[in-house]
């Protein structure tokens, strides 16, 4: 009966503590959708790891070093590419949590690392576990954890676009199995009843009949439409933050760039996957004409028709430039008439079967896919042919005018040209670029400017610019807070203060690898959406630059003399290497720039091969601790016997004894408060039919109270001391 109790006990206890499982994943499902986070699965593993340690009762020295052994690791995984082991990883991320910590007590709540931020989601979940923990196996009572989260999840499903039709059946009947057993126990608790088998049967099947009735019963009963169908509008029309001038807009490509300014929300909506060879942003089009609060383009001088499937050779790039031949192919997720194109490129060819031919607007260079017979056609499938350029940087170094290539000073007049601007934003620029001889060492130190840091990357809490006030001179000057059309067009400004031809350009970023029909290609969402600059050097054409902070230009630069490219630009000499760099989410930066080669969580290798060796050592290293410690009934004793065997000091019997009572009361011989050690020591000896633990309680008695000397009283005894060990051994 009592073998049978206890078999009960367990099993009720795991079911328990799955329920709490389901519960709490109920609240990290909307993680995924709500946030940027990609990957829930290690939190996952941490609440299976942090249940298992409570459900076998480990101490809580050890339970936090699993834990916390189990954070750095992942921590390590997920963001630095430096191994375990090596301290350097460790300094950083004492840096990053440090600034953060300053950054917590300034409530820069935006400005928190990534890091810090999954840090601190692991202590919160590690709390859960615990109060779940608590509520089923102290107070046995889990009603205010389910009330909550019926709670929490009601409140997503109303006010943002998480769907939880199917998690509130899922709570429900989570909920109400937890809530019938856990007064099963509670009662069995009060009335000091011993559980049968027979008895929790009879009280669990009903209560799974009601459940299942119950929950089918209010799924397919008909239903009201609801009364206040979204609520969402009524508050929002009270708010100033989504009306007027503090707006805030989703995030995605459009056409529009008169005013900017305001926020904007995550758009997960995929817009194409790449099949590409190399890592590099999709162009749109440019604008040319800032007017103080945005851009527009200038009239059209005409486009350029460029066949389906026929080579072109209108747009290439100045002889002096190296580059490689590449082949990329997109499939058009958010289908629209134009074209996005790698960024840099001369393009050579493009085909689709949707399209008869395409055109180029020669001012804003969007191309747009044209049927013969229909006009405007959508296409959903490309295939892109084009030249991607490798810059000299000390062919770049060569520029710093116009006339040393033999045009006149008003050549290109109409990206050097800008409105009445304050007088201030001029003044910086001359700043910025004193004692730089040549337009590229200029460029990059109006590039670098924006890494400092007074200025941070924000795309929510970002207004508009006053009726009187100039866009650029706000975010310069006061607000310095931005996300990329701040930065972009702040960059295009200044360089064309100081008479530097640049223009402002939409498109996307590069994406994030991920797989499609068993192909690696890079994905582009509508979080994908940026700008950037592009300033004209007459022996290189159009060269990116990339001003917002904590994005990394994606373009190649080398020195033809074996210099070093600038730490801001990739050095990818092959496809290959392209390729093989980690593609990282752009709408959220994921660290301060001098940090990006140290974050590998949007990489393949990560979502592919890393994440998943990982999780299955640190599976099986949880699984071998766990099989260890919950073998050290036979370990442990022989431990403590070979270590206090070599011992022979005046201190040894003492700890000897002490020793002896832990193990004791490890093997379950448990010494109540109050009890003397004579009492004890018979309450043993009834135990092991003996009178060991008497003899050595009286030996160790007399070291103790008459001070008999230690050292020959342990050498008499040390052999009654090691049998009583060796009859702990499970």
């Amino acid at each position: 009966m009592t073998n049978e109790f206890n078999r009960l006990g367990k099993w009720l206890s795991v079911s328990m503590y799955f329920f709490g499982f389901i519960l709490l994943w109920e609240w990290l499902r909307p993680v995924k959708q709500l946030t940027d986070t990609e990957h829930l699965y290690p939190f996952l593993w941490f609440i299976v790891l942090s249940f298992v340690l409570h459900y076998f009762k480990v101490k809580i020295l050890i339970r936090t070093l699993f834990l916390v052994s189990y954070i750095t690791a992942f921590i390590n995984i997920l963001y630095f590419e430096l191994p375990f082991l090596k301290p350097d990883w460790v300094i950083l991320l004492a840096e990053n949590v440090s600034t953060s910590l300053t950054q917590v007590f300034a409530a820069d709540w935006v400005a928190l690392s990534n890091e810090f931020r999954t840090i601190l989601f692991f202590i919160l979940l590690w709390l859960m576990t615990y109060l779940i923990h608590y509520w089923l196996t102290i107070r046995k009572s889990i009603f205010l954890f389910f009330l909550i989260t019926v709670i929490f999840i009601s409140v997503l499903d109303t006010f943002t676009p998480y769907d939880a039709t199917f998690a509130i059946v899922r709570m429900v009947i989570t909920g109400f199995a937890m809530l019938g057993s856990l007064t099963l126990y509670r009662m069995a608790d009060t009335e000091q009843i011993r559980l049968h088998l027979g008895a929790v049967w009879k009280w669990l099947v009903p209560l799974g009949v009601i459940i299942a009735s119950s929950s089918y019963v209010g799924f397919a009963a008909p239903k009201h439409d609801p009364i206040w169908p979204d609520p969402v509008p009524f508050f929002t029309s009270y708010s100033d933050k989504v009306t007027g001038n503090s707006g805030t807009k989703k995030v995605g490509y459009g056409e529009d760039d008169s005013k900017l300014g305001g926020g904007f929300a995550n758009d997960d909506t995929v817009v194409l996957y790449a099949d590409a060879p190399a890592r590099h942003y999709w162009k749109i089009e440019t604008k040319d004409i800032y007017t103080g609060k945005g851009w527009r383009a200038s009239e059209t001088t005409g486009s350029i028709r460029i066949d389906n499937a026929m080579e072109q050779r209108s747009f290439s790039l100045p002889a002096s430039v190296e580059t490689n031949n590449y082949k990329a192919k997109v499939t058009v997720k958010l289908r629209a008439a134009h074209i996005p194109y790698p960024e840099p490129s001369a393009l050579t060819r493009i085909s689709s079967g949707d399209a008869d031919y395409f055109e180029m607007n020669q001012t804003t260079g969007k191309i747009r896919s044209y049927q013969d017979e229909s006009g405007q056609a959508m296409v959903q499938d490309y295939e892109i042919e084009y030249d991607y350029p490798r810059y000299d940087i000390d062919q770049l170094k060569k520029v710093n005018s116009f006339e040393q290539f033999g045009y006149t000073s008003e050549y290109m007049q109409e990206f050097r040209q800008l409105p009445d601007i304050p007088s201030r934003v001029r003044e910086l620029a001359q700043k910025l670029i004193l004692g730089k001889d040549n337009w590229y060492d200029q460029a990059k130190a109006i590039e670098d400017y924006f890494d400092g840091p007074e200025f941070v990357y924000d795309r929510v809490n970002i207004p508009y610019p006053e009726e009187e006030q100039d866009y650029v001179d706000q975010f310069l000057f006061e607000t310095r807070r931005g996300y990329c059309d701040n930065f972009s067009s702040s960059m295009t400004v200044l360089l064309r203060s100081v008479n530097i031809p640049a223009r402002w350009v939409k498109g996307y970023t590069e994406g994030t690898m991920t797989s499609l029909d068993g192909k690696r290609v890079y994905e582009v969402t509508n979080n994908n959406a940026h700008s950037w600059v592009e300033v004209y050097f007459p022996n290189a054409g159009w060269v990116p630059f990339e001003p917002t902070k904590s994005f990394s230009n994606s373009s190649r630069f080398y020195s033809s003399a074996g210099a070093a490219s600038s730490a801001n630009s990739s050095v990818d000499n092959t496809a290959e290497q392209a390729i093989a760099a980690p593609a990282k989410v752009e709408d959220t930066p994921e660290k301060p720039k001098r940090e990006v080669k140290g974050s590998t969580f949007g990489s393949a290798f990560w979502s592919e091969i890393n994440w998943k060796f990982y999780v299955i050592l640190s599976a099986l290293l949880t699984l071998i601790g766990l099989f260890v410690y919950r073998k050290r009934g036979i370990w442990l004793p022989r431990l403590i016997v070979v270590f206090y065997k070599s011992q022979s000091d005046d201190r040894t019997f003492g700890k000897a004894y002490a020793a002896l009572l832990q193990e004791l009361n490890r093997y379950g011989l448990k010494r109540p408060e109050g009890q003397t050690l004579r009492e004890y020591a018979q309450f043993v000896d009834n135990y092991f039919y003996s009178n060991e633990m008497k003899r050595l309680t009286e030996r160790y008695e007399q070291v103790v109270y008459r001070g008999d000397a230690t050292l020959p009283a342990w050498e008499e005894s040390r052999e009654l001391w090691e049998n009583l060990i060796k009859k702990t051994i499970a």
